[in-house]
């Protein structure tokens, strides 16, 4: 799960969170400190794209349990929307890709 601005004039932005919401998560040394959106999945990784900065989450796909059709994984938004320095009411969409070895 990637987050992205949806306007034109800030899509090459990085999406990430406010200084002052990182700041406290780094205090307390929270991985991911600086990445907006989160998953409660106990194998989430968190990714900073080398080339872009881009942050992304990763979690492994799961098949359903037995007599279910899907699966259910937590996302959450580490900032509210009128941070400044974050998101600062700029709208954002959440990419979700799958993926295997790498390749879409």
């Amino acid at each position: 799960a990637m987050p992205v601005f949806s306007k034109p004039e800030h899509c090459q932005e990085v999406v990430k969170r406010c200084p002052n919401h990182a700041s406290e998560d780094m205090a307390k040394k929270v991985n991911a400190a600086n990445h907006l959106v989160r998953c409660e999945h106990k194998m989430a990784r968190y990714i900073e794209d080398a080339g872009t900065q881009r942050h992304s989450v990763l979690i492994p796909y799961e098949m359903p349990q037995a007599g279910s059709e899907w699966v259910t994984n937590l996302f959450q938004f580490m900032c509210l929307g009128s941070c400044v320095g974050g998101p600062n009411r700029r709208p954002i969409h959440i990419v979700f890709t799958l993926e295997i070895d790498g390749t879409v």
